[in-house]
C-alpha cells in the first residue's frame, strides 16, 4: 500500500496531474481540462476516470489517496465546485478534496510563503500577489464576458473584430483576414459568424486565434501592434493594482512570475509588456517560479494536513 497525494493544474486546454507521496514525485501525466465553464460535464467525468485508470495501471489504489487539490479557472462558481466534488466521489475517490483557482496553486508553487506576484495570461488572465504575512491580493480574472484583458481570448476577439470591419468595408483589407480564415478553415465573414456563434465552440476556440501572431508580416500591422499594446497595458494595470495594495516597504523590489502560454510563448507580446511594466512599475523584477502549479497544489495539501 502506498499513500499518495494528487495535485492538478487545470489549464485552459489541458490539465497536468502530479502524483506525490508528500516527499517525492511519483508520476506526472496529462488529461483534459477541469474548467466547469469551458468543458462539458462528461469530459470532466472522463478525466476523473482516466486518472483512476492511470493510478490502477501503476499499482495505486484510489482508496489510498490522502488528498486531491485541483487548481483551475472557473472554481469561483459554487455549482462547479459541487460538480467536481460529486465527480470525484462517484469516480471512487473518498479522500479530502481541495478545489481552488489555478492562480492560487500557481502562486503557491511560484513563491511558497515568500513575497511575490504572479501574472497569468493564457486563455484568460489574472494577477495574484502576496507578502507572505497577509491574505493574497488579486486583480482581474473575472471571466471572458466582462474581464480577462490581455488574455488570448481578448486578443482573439479583437482580431475577429478587425476581420469583420475589413469584411464590410469599415477598414481596408489586410493579410489579417486571410490569416484568420486559414486558421479556422473558412472562406468568408458569414462562415466566421457561424463559427463564432456555434454553441459547440467555446472561448478556447476564440483564444486559439491569438496563436497566429507569430509571423512578422502580421506583427508588423499597425492594428495588431495596437491590440498587443492595449493587451499589455491591461496586464500592467492588474500588476499595478496588486502592487499598490501589497504592504511592501518603499524601495524594495517585488518579484513577478509570468505564467500562461500567451505571455510566455509570444516573445513580441512579452517584450511589449515588459516595456510597459518598466515605465509604470520600475520596482518590479521578473523572475522564474520556484515550482510549477501542480507542485503548488501538493504543497497546499501538505499545508492543510499540518494545520
Amino acid at each position: 500500500m502506498i499513500n499518495y497525494y494528487i495535485g492538478i493544474d487545470g489549464g485552459g486546454t489541458k490539465s497536468t496531474v502530479l502524483v506525490s507521496d508528500g516527499r517525492k514525485d511519483l508520476y506526472a501525466f496529462v488529461v483534459s481540462g477541469f474548467n466547469y465553464n469551458s468543458f462539458p460535464k462528461n469530459v470532466i467525468q472522463q478525466n476523473v476516470a482516466d486518472i483512476r485508470t492511470y493510478l490502477q495501471t501503476h499499482g495505486l489504489d484510489a482508496a489510498d489517496c490522502l488528498g486531491i487539490c485541483i487548481g483551475s479557472a472557473g472554481t469561483g462558481n459554487e455549482e462547479a465546485v459541487a460538480f467536481l466534488k460529486k465527480a470525484f466521489m462517484e469516480g471512487g475517490f473518498s479522500c479530502r478534496l481541495l478545489i481552488t483557482g489555478d492562480h492560487v496553486t500557481a502562486l503557491k508553487g511560484a513563491f511558497g510563503n515568500e513575497c511575490g506576484i504572479l501574472l497569468i495570461a493564457g486563455t484568460g488572465s489574472i494577477c495574484y500577489g502576496q507578502t507572505g504575512e497577509e491574505e493574497p491580493i488579486r486583480a482581474g480574472g473575472y471571466g471572458h464576458l466582462i474581464d480577462d484583458g490581455g488574455s488570448a481570448y481578448a486578443i482573439g476577439r479583437d482580431l475577429l473584430h478587425e476581420v469583420v470591419m475589413e469584411g464590410d468595408g469599415r477598414k481596408e483589407k489586410t493579410i489579417l483576414t486571410e490569416a484568420v480564415f486559414a486558421k479556422l478553415g473558412i472562406d468568408s465573414v458569414s462562415e466566421l459568424i457561424s463559427y463564432v456563434y456555434d454553441k459547440n465552440h467555446t472561448k478556447k476556440e476564440i483564444a486559439m486565434i491569438a496563436s497566429i501572431l507569430t509571423e512578422k508580416e502580421l506583427l508588423s500591422l499597425k492594428m495588431v501592434q495596437k491590440i498587443l499594446e492595449n493587451g499589455a497595458r491591461e496586464l500592467v494595470s492588474c500588476v499595478k493594482a496588486v502592487t499598490e495594495r501589497l504592504s511592501v516597504p518603499a524601495g524594495e523590489y517585488i518579484p513577478l512570475v509570468l505564467a500562461g502560454s500567451t505571455i510566455q510563448n509570444n516573445k513580441v507580446y512579452q517584450d511589449i509588456f515588459v516595456q510597459e511594466l518598466k515605465k509604470e512599475l520600475p520596482q518590479i523584477r521578473i523572475v522564474e517560479a520556484e515550482k510549477d502549479a501542480e507542485h503548488g497544489a501538493i504543497d497546499l495539501l501538505l499545508k492543510k494536513r499540518e494545520s
